[in-house]
């Protein structure tokens, strides 16, 4: 081999991958075909080199010639060539590529195997091959049948498709590392995981090896499609900006692990074992003896509450205390609550080792809740994940009720809001800080080149959106007919024609509902076919106008003509099928409102640009979109590796009792993929499909793909993922793997959501921003040119007018004045004046052509503030108090001075009146904090409150009076009503108006109502406070585009609704009983003949009983002979009576609360059955316990009436409708109809009723369809439509049921909805999806989805049509929560930050850190804490020396963390291994070893400090500490018999503060900056804090006075969640804006009295709780202590009070409030990324005491000042502190008067200095010196002087607080009275004398040389005229001097 060939060998092979890497990811951004015409670029250059730059005409042509010159060579034979450095590069065709000189030790790049191989590898066929490979078997694994054999014909399959495919895999390594060499192929990672999964694939293939044990190696093979990003560029950006972000949130991890460590901590400290605590019966255990065998018998209550706090198993009913239970806990509970063993047998427990164990589960102390055996407080990654779940927000209100219940209400309340607002609000928000620094750092020129094309792409899509004008279109035949439709078509009347027939075609869709409106809805059907024909008749003219190719280009036409088509498809089915017409493809129709908001956005311009932005940014977002569903799958894949078939439990719903069984391998499949069926009944038998035996898995499982890809999705969303977390841990538990798969879910969620979803959330800001800015200047430049236009075309007909005057002189002077007149009539001009004087008319009597210019004006953002004047004169009205007093009348003059009086309290002025009346509004909110409408009258405090309120209210009132006589009501300077910001008087006169209806006193109940508008008054603080109003006024401001985004969402939320609604109503109800046969379990699942054999009773109105039963062996309903009824078990049971078909009804019978006869004359509700309903209070029945209700003198004979008529409410039956039967009917006969439910409810109904059920009986859409199929004569049908009628004709008091739902009620169950929402019409279905979009309870409505069978009476079953709705519901969260919920965010954050930008002065970084830095420094308390240490004595000086070492502070900090680290290892109960003896005294030793420590490092920092030691703060919390510390082993060592757990306890807590120390060391800087971040953020979020708390307060307000009556006996408005008084309302409503079941509460609330009777309870009517005038008779009822009282039904009935505060307070405080608080931590943490000066200061101060004042004297000598200053700078550079240059400046000693060098001190540099040298300088100035000379390093390119005058100019310019009391501390600084010349005087003296020396040096020198020259010739004279040379240079250095402001010194 030749020595050339050789040479390459030697160099590395490091530096050939990371060449090799760099090139291929440059070469696959230049190969892309989306890589933009750049990436084309620079791939055409690298392709042909040779080839001269050749310059274009355009872009375009560009484009052109280098595709051409790129495609002209195309070779195709391999070309090796090498690089600079030696190192072959091949290029096959278009692609280069680094490899090694030798591959596999054998391979030469020269050889031709070689060269086949690279040939092979890098053609594009193969990346192709390849790429189609990962898709098969990316789709492969999504195939595989977990719940199959292992034998099943599609798995065994897919595993030899997937060996062959590892086959090609493994032939592509091989290849590749051949090719390319090994070290080049490992060097890139994606290669690296190729290699990966191949190795894995291979040891499966080697039979030696047991792959049983080696499982997890099949892991690998899910990661194969990441391989796929490599072939879209901006995939591949995507990946490497997620990946960037990784280390970067390293940080923000550190500090959320610091964080979650020390709440964790306080947790472990103070509530270990809490969650143990029960009430039992016995306040101890007792020894019993049962079966000869001694145990404890402790037995609970069962009641399933936990207690030690709030809770303390007793209750209180008319203040008398019920006892019922005592309160226990653990054995080693740390409170009073652990239980006393005392027998005679023994005294110690179980667990601590006594002899006897506990009898049963029931007296064991256990946790109250399954998730608590993971969440908890008993060790340190209970508590961890605890802290964690409640950042997520998700199911942390449960963890805080336990607490509450087991602990302390307030502590609770306390605790969990401190880590929603700090680990929550602060962490999540920062991660988003951090990931979009990284996108930014990303974006460069190929994404702007992308955006570009995007924003083109934009204008293309949604053109349409923002220009309905077309543009003038050429005919495609010129005719009359096309010229006749094409005018048509571009009329404004007939698109407006056309845009209202779509409207009304939308509203008729929207009546549908369940149950339908029969009549309505059949009507409907014959508009709907006059729609249709107007729209066939539109596609007609369209297709004339436009002929059929423009018809079909054009997107918008194209796009009816499909919605026609198929509407017409559609109706042709109906009619030909005998249908009414229409199906659930009309829902295609409502996309037709497209052209309504394509109207729209054409008349208003704002409305078009938000809407194009918002479709560019959802088109640049695909990407993201795709990427994410990449990661979706891989981690689907992954985790049914992980968890198939190992969900099952025997609770699913809670993940309890868990039933799987594994075989050896811990994480192989289950050997039971199905739950096992008991079949010991014979409905059970029946059930033995895959739907049933699934009852043992949750519905979040990982046993196919799909539910698996939904189960990742719905962990990404945050929704319940903390059930699927326990139900995962409590899978791998008997193998001690839980807490490794909490952690995996713990990441999966960091990744998805604090990482994924972020980096979603940045993108979509900026691309928003982006795209919208884009628009905005283009609208702008279209507004410039149509003004300028505008201006061009007046000025012309200016001149064509001024002509007519011209001609025509006498006719315009005379039409002037009349204009002019017609102008000054106006109302409020000023009588005689002219209108040109106020600019109304031009002097032509012509409108002013300024008054034009502003009615073509249409930019939105102008300042309206002239629309609040009418007019511009002074005349009545105008200024005008109620149009009666003038200005200048006596009593207004008096109104005004009193609003004018202003008073001046420290320095500021305020106004008297003002402030009075914003103390009343305070006073008068805390005084409706306090009152609440359960308040006992008679208490003194709420009496005394109500009474302040009526005081309060006449303070208003003549507030408001004072301001109506004092200012204009309407016209004029400050109108009270109409001026600007008189939206806030409009609220005064609200409130106002409200307080003067309370004075009323009585009065109907819906005036009483409006009363609750007295809550609004804490809003009047916002008026009164300038930075609370800005805020809210910027929020308000932002609401013209959120108004926009709301528009867009409301179309798309009608959308979405009338599609789930077309399928899913009448559909999410099911069964009550488990044990009930339904048509598929009788083998009739199609509903044609089976209906349940039923005996009737004669005598008395009983429902029906089922006679016969299921025989297994015939398989067949038997035993069910008419004959039975009458006999036996049916002896009461005489009649029988079968319903003729199923969707024959049956009824259920029950008495309706709301029914009022003055509603209803047509009949009249039986006497018997519903019995009077109470009408006074009396009558209400008591809700006492029954030891209350049993003592004397409680109940009443009055309550009877209301016991009567609760249980009458409460009872149904299920009975015939009419009572008729197939065969009867023919004969006329009704067997049934006696007891039936028409006869007995309705007896008499009116005649037109009759006949419209008639008519709705042969035109319903569900009931008799199938049994008037055939003939409508036959007893089928007759007998189904009479029992319909029956039902119709009496339908308050009969419910028809059919098919399952009729089985169900027959059988004894109850029909009943699934969810608290339904989709059974358009306004329900909205609010669902409403609900759903907050991602609130989306899961369990997807679950419901899944389960129906799309008919209505159907019971559901477990994935029946699961896929179509997993899509459905998965889109409406894409869209709505992650698209349109973000936008508002983006919305409202821009708008914010743009009230901030507003408010800020506009200066540089420098000078902002200039101020900042002065303010530190002088308002820091001290610099060293002791100072003038030479004049301590050597002793207390060696201490101090010793407390001040770095090393005693390590010390320390290491005793802190060691001592923090025994904290944590603390366990409840402690395991046995930790229960022996010696660690107890190893603990207890360490314990006391490190108190001891902490006690010597007090006492040494006393001694050495003194006095000087009480100035540090962290040196008194130390000293707190130390003595606390040395009380409570005082305490528990002398035994003086008391319980100090709870003491110790909070002592030890103050131990953890101790961590904080750790921040300020060096290394944690960037922790430190993340805690200061969190600090400022804080500080500024105090007034948005305060808008917030006010909103708070506000809507606790209005929640106590609409809902503290409501009953919170629901399943989530309970007595946790409820509204009783403030402080719940208050809990509540801050649960609920963190998205915690708010729509459940919602639900709860609305429950009307049907309602609550359906569910076997009741409420009281609103207007009979009137706790004002009955509340003696409520509480003695027990009504005040369980209140129960129904919604307020103002509105016959219905009650939209909760939903109208709940979405309201949703989109307000969830939506509005919290963004705003996002901002500003968001700006908090921008602020710290730019905030050094306490790190300088620090820098500054440990280098000035360590190095040139060891003494701490506090002033250096000037020479070791100025080294201070310059090594100062370079310890800043090396911390990168500040950035620029390295200054290395030397400064030697010198004799001189300075003690220094200063000659080559750089002139640039002192001119920063601003010091004056004196003998000492002071350590503030100093440090002063080195910022302005870290200004002038920084800023290297300006000018000095311009820098220097900057941060000068500072104070100056500049009038802030932070100014003023900056110059009031610097004036009294010593340094302030130093004498002398500044330092920069005497650098430029130096300077020119040194300049002059040199001069005259150089003269003598010149001057000898002469002299030795004239020596040299030996003769003539000496002529030097060096006087005159020596001025010359004089004088420059005289003006030189001038200019730096110093004397020229004397020279010599």
């Amino acid at each position: 081999m030749s020595k050339e060939e050789d040479a390459p060998r030697g160099r590395s092979a490091a530096s050939h991958g990371d060449v090799g890497w760099k090139e291929e990811q440059e070469e696959a951004r230049t190969t892309s075909k989306e890589g933009g015409a750049k990436a084309a670029k620079v791939a055409a250059l690298k392709a042909a080199p040779e080839a001269p730059p050749v310059v274009a005409a355009s872009v375009e042509e560009e484009l052109l010639q280098l595709r051409q010159r790129h495609a002209a060579p195309k070779r195709s034979v391999m070309e090796v060539h090498y690089t600079g450095a030696g190192k072959p590069v091949v290029t096959t065709g278009n692609r280069r590529k680094t490899v090694a000189v030798r591959s596999l030790c054998c391979l030469h790049i020269n050889s031709c195997p070689r060269r086949l191989i690279l040939q092979l590898v890098e053609s594009k066929w193969c990346d192709r091959l390849i790429l189609l490979c990962i898709v098969v078997n990316s789709v492969l694994l999504a195939l595989e049948k977990h719940r199959a054999p292992a034998d099943d014909p599609m798995n065994v399959t897919i595993e030899y498709i997937g060996h062959g495919l590892s086959g090609i895999f493994l032939a592509e390594c091989v290849l590749k590392i051949a090719g390319w060499g090994f070290c080049i192929y490992v060097s890139d990672a994606w290669n690296m995981l190729d290699l990966v999964v191949v190795i894995s694939a291979v040891i499966e293939w080697i039979p030696a090896i047991p792959f049983g044990g080696l499982g997890f190696l099949r892991l690998f093979r899910v990661l194969r499609p990441l391989r796929s990003l490599n072939a879209v560029p901006e995939m591949k950006v995507l990946v490497n900006t997620t990946v960037a972000a990784v280390p970067r949130l390293g940080n923000v991890a550190a500090l959320g692990a610091f964080i979650f460590v020390v709440f964790a901590i306080i947790g472990m400290t103070l509530m270990q074992g809490i969650f143990y605590r029960e009430c039992h019966e016995f306040p101890n255990p007792r020894l019993i003896e049962i079966d000869d065998t001694w145990c404890w018998s402790w037995p609970k209550l069962g009641d399933g509450a936990l207690c030690g706090g709030e809770y303390d198993c007793t209750t209180i009913e008319n203040e008398v205390r019920t006892v019922l239970g005592f309160c226990g806990g653990h054995e080693f509970d740390q409170g009073d609550f652990a239980p006393k063993f005392e027998s005679h047998l023994t005294t110690v427990g179980p667990s601590s080792g006594g002899p006897y164990d506990w009898c049963d589960d029931d007296s064991r102390p256990m946790k109250v809740a399954p998730e608590l055996d993971f969440v908890h407080f008993d060790h340190l990654g209970g508590a961890v994940l605890l802290i964690f779940q409640s950042m997520t927000m998700e199911g942390w209100t449960d963890l805080m009720y336990y607490v509450k219940d087991s602990f302390s209400f307030w502590f609770a309340v306390l605790y969990f809001f401190m880590i929603i607002v700090v680990a929550s609000h602060f962490l999540l928000n920062v991660a988003l800080a951090v990931v979009d620094e990284v996108r930014d750092d990303f974006d460069g020129d190929d994404e702007e080149d992308d955006e570009t094309e995007e924003a083109e792409g934009t204008d293309r899509a949604g053109g349409d959106a923002g220009d309905e004008e077309e543009s003038e279109e050429p005919l495609w035949k010129d005719c009359a007919p096309v010229r006749l439709a094409k005018r048509l078509t571009q009329s404004d009347h007939w698109q407006n024609f056309i845009m209202f027939i779509i409207t009304a075609n939308v509203i008729t869709m929207c009546v549908g509902q369940f149950p339908p409106n029969v009549i309505l809805e059949h009507s409907l059907v014959y508009v709907g076919y006059a729609f249709l024909g107007i729209f066939i008749v539109e596609m007609i003219v369209e297709l004339i106008a436009r002929g059929c190719k423009g018809y079909v280009t054009y997107p918008s036409t194209c796009f009816d003509g499909v919605v026609v088509i198929i509407s017409i498809i559609e109706t042709a089915i109906a009619v030909a099928s005998g249908g009414a017409g229409g199906s659930a493809l009309q829902a295609l129709r409502t996309l037709r409102l497209f052209r309504v908001l394509n109207k729209f956005a054409s008349r208003n311009p704002r409305f078009a640009i938000l809407l194009k932005s918002m479709v560019g940014t959802a088109q640049a977002l695909k990407y993201w979109l795709v990427l994410f569903v990449l990661v979706l799958y891989i981690c689907t894949l992954m985790w049914m590796h992980f968890f198939a078939n190992t969900l099952q439990f025997s609770e699913p719903d809670d993940s309890a009792g868990y039933i799987g069984r594994y075989d050896n391998d811990p994480r192989a499949p289950k050997l039971l993929p199905w739950c096992e069926l008991e079949l010991d009944t014979p409905l059970a038998q029946q059930r033995t499909s895959w739907h049933y035996k699934q009852d043992c898995i949750p519905r979040a499982h990982y046993d196919n793909f799909g539910w698996g890809f939904v189960t990742i999705f719905q962990i990404m969303t945050g929704e319940n993922w903390n059930a699927i977390m326990y139900a995962g841990m409590r899978s791998t538990r008997d193998n001690n793997w839980e807490w490794a798969f909490g952690i995996l879910y713990v990441f999966l969620l960091l990744f998805g959501q604090t990482l994924f979803l972020s980096l979603f959330l940045s993108m979509l800001l900026a691309k928003f921003d982006d795209f919208r800015n884009a628009e905005n200047e283009k609208f702008d430049a279209e507004q410039e040119v149509k003004r300028a236009k505008s201006r061009k075309s007046m000025e012309e007909f200016e001149a064509l007018e001024d002509g007519a005057v011209d001609g025509n002189e006498e006719e315009a002077d005379t039409s002037r004045p009349k204009v002019a007149q017609a102008w000054a009539e106006l109302p409020g001009q000023v009588p005689g004046g002219d209108a040109e004087e106020h600019g109304l008319v031009s002097k032509g009597g012509k409108p002013s052509k300024h008054d034009e210019d502003d009615e073509e004006e249409d930019d939105e953002d102008e300042d309206d503030e002239d629309m609040w004047s009418l007019e511009s004169g002074r005349g009545w009205p105008h200024g005008w108090s109620w149009f009666l007093f003038p200005e200048n009348f006596p009593l207004r003059r008096l109104a005004n001075w009193l609003l004018d009086q202003e008073v001046t309290i420290w320095g500021s002025t305020m106004k008297i009146f003002d402030t009075f009346i914003l103390v009343c509004i305070l006073i008068s909110t805390m005084c409706m904090i306090i009152d609440f409408p359960l308040a006992d009258p008679d208490n003194p405090i709420i009496a005394a409150v109500r009474t302040l309120d009526t005081v309060f209210a006449v303070v208003f009132i003549t507030e408001m009076g004072l301001k109506l006589i004092a200012l204009p009501v309407v016209w004029g300077e400050n109108a009270y009503f109409w001026s600007p910001g008189c939206a806030w008087n409009w609220l005064d006169a609200v409130v106002v108006s409200v307080s003067i209806m309370g004075f009323t006193g009585g009065g109907p109940s819906e005036l009483k109502t409006l009363r609750i508008l007295r809550a609004f008054r804490p809003l009047r603080v916002v008026k009164r406070l300038e930075t609370l109003r800005n805020i809210v006024e910027a929020i308000f401001n932002s609401m013209k585009e959120l108004g926009v985004l709301l528009i867009v969402f409301l179309l798309f939320l009608l959308i979405f609704a009338l599609i789930f609604m077309m399928y899913l109503n009448g559909t999410l109800y099911a069964c009550s009983e488990g044990n009930v046969w339904f048509h598929r379990d009788l083998g009739d699942p199609d509903f044609q003949s089976f209906t349940m054999p039923l005996c009737l009773s004669n005598t008395s109105l009983e429902s029906v009983m089922v006679r016969g039963e299921w025989d297994t062996s015939t398989m067949a309903w038997t035993k069910n002979t008419s004959s039975l009824c009458g006999t036996g078990d049916y002896a009461a049971f005489e009649v029988p009576w079968q319903r003729a078909t199923p969707d024959t009804p049956v009824c259920v019978a029950r008495c309706d609360p709301l029914w009022r006869a003055e509603f209803n004359s047509t009949y009249a509700a039986p006497a018997d059955l519903c019995p009077r309903k109470y009408a006074i209070a009396e009558e209400l029945p008591h809700a006492c316990s029954d030891d209350i209700a049993a003592l004397p003198n409680r109940s009443t004979f009055q309550e009877e009436v209301g016991f009567l008529y609760i249980a009458a409410m409460q009872t149904s039956y299920v009975v015939p409708c009419g009572g008729s039967t197939a065969e009867s009917i023919l004969g006329g006969a009704y067997p049934g109809e006696k007891n039936s439910c028409r006869s007995r409810y309705c007896p008499v109904v009116d005649e037109d009723r009759i006949e419209s059920c008639k008519l709705e009986a042969e035109l319903h859409p569900h009931f008799c369809v199938d049994a008037c199929s055939g003939s409508a004569d036959s007893g089928a049908c007759l007998s189904c439509r009479a029992e319909y009628r029956a039902a119709c004709e009496c339908p308050d008091f009969c419910t028809p049921l059919m098919k399952d739902a009729a089985l169900c009620t027959e059988q004894g169950g109850a029909w009943e909805q699934v969810l608290s929402h339904n989709f059974d019409n358009v306004w329900n279905s909205m609010l669902t999806l409403i609900e759903i979009s907050t991602t609130e309870g989306w899961v369990d409505a997807m679950y419901a989805a899944c389960d129906t069978s799309f008919s209505p009476y159907v019971q559901p079953l477990r994935d029946t049509s699961h896929p179509v709705w997993m899509l459905l519901f998965v889109v409406w969260i894409l869209f709505s929560f992650m698209f349109l919920m973000n936008l508002g965010v983006g919305i409202i954050v821009d708008k914010f930050m743009e009230m901030r930008a507003e408010g800020k002065d506009i200066i540089s970084p420098a000078q902002r850190r200039w101020v900042q830095f002065r303010l530190d420094l002088h308002t820091r308390g001290y610099v060293f804490i002791l100072t003038n240490l030479h004049e301590l004595p050597p002793v207390r000086r060696a201490i101090y020396d010793l407390v001040e070492h770095r090393f005693f502070e390590r010390l320390i900090m290491g005793c802190i963390v060691f001592n923090t680290c025994l904290m944590a290892t603390a366990t409840f109960p402690e395991l046995e291994t930790l229960e022996t003896a010696w660690w107890a005294s190893i603990r207890m030793g360490l314990n006391y070893f490190f108190a001891f420590i902490f006690t010597v490092e007090a006492v040494l920092k006393l001694i050495a400090l003194k006095k000087n030691y009480w100035k540090d703060s962290w040196n008194r919390f130390d000293f707190t500490c130390v003595v606390a510390t040395i009380l409570g082993i005082l305490v528990s060592v002398m035994d003086i018999g008391l319980n100090i757990s709870s003491l110790a306890s909070v002592i030890r807590i103050f131990r953890i503060a101790r961590l904080f120390r750790l921040l300020k060391f060096k290394a944690l800087r960037p922790l430190n900056k993340l805690f200061m971040s969190m600090a400022i953020s804080l500080i500024k979020l105090a007034n948005v804090g305060v808008v917030a708390f006010l909103f708070l307060t506000l809507f606790s307000i209005l929640g106590v006075a609409l809902f503290s009556t409501v009953s919170d006996q629901s399943d989530t408005h309970d007595s946790h969640g409820n509204f009783r008084h403030f402080p719940n309302a208050f809990i509540t409503l801050f649960r609920a804006s963190t998205g915690e079941a708010w729509n459940e509460i919602m639900h709860d609330l609305h429950k009307d009295e049907v309602d609550w009777f359906k569910a076997g309870s009741w409420c009281t009517p609103s207007d009979l709780f009137d706790t004002e005038t009955s509340y003696d008779i409520l509480k003695h009822k027990c009504l005040i202590d369980h209140p129960n009282a129904c919604v307020m039904t103002p509105i016959n009935g219905w009650s939209p009070m909760p939903w109208v505060y709940w979405i309201t307070y949703t989109w307000v405080m969830g939506l509005v409030i919290m963004n705003v608080v996002i901002a500003v931590i968001l700006e908090g943490y921008e602020d710290t990324k730019t905030r050094d000066e306490a790190e300088i200061i620090n820098s500054c101060r440990n280098l000035w005491g360590s190095k040139y004042d060891p003494d701490k004297r506090m002033k250096i000598p000037f020479p070791d000042a100025l080294r201070f200053i310059v090594e100062a700078i370079g310890i800043l550079q090396r911390d990168g502190l500040i950035k620029g240059d390295l200054v290395n400046i030397d400064l030697p000693v010198s004799n001189g008067n300075f003690g220094v060098d200063l000659s080559d001190f750089p002139i640039r540099f002192a001119r920063a200095l601003d010091i004056k040298p004196a003998t000492m300088v002071e350590f503030h100035v100093a440090a002063k010196q080195v910022v302005r000379f870290a200004s002038i390093v920084e800023e290297n390119e300006r000018p000095a002087v311009e820098v220097i005058r900057d941060l000068e100019s500072t104070d100056e310019n500049r009038k802030s607080k932070d100014i003023k009391r900056i110059k009031r501390l610097e004036a009294v600084s010593p340094a302030a009275k130093a004498k002398g010349e500044p330092f920069m005087k005497h650098i430029a003296a130096i300077k020119i004398q040194m300049r002059i020396r040199e001069v005259v040096l150089r003269i003598r020198n010149k001057k000898a040389k002469n002299l030795m020259d004239l020596c040299n010739v030996g003769s003539g004279v000496v002529v030097f005229d060096s006087r005159d040379e020596y001025l010359k240079f004089a004088v420059a250095t005289v003006e030189l001097a001038e200019k730096c402001g110093v004397t020229a010194p004397v020279a010599g």
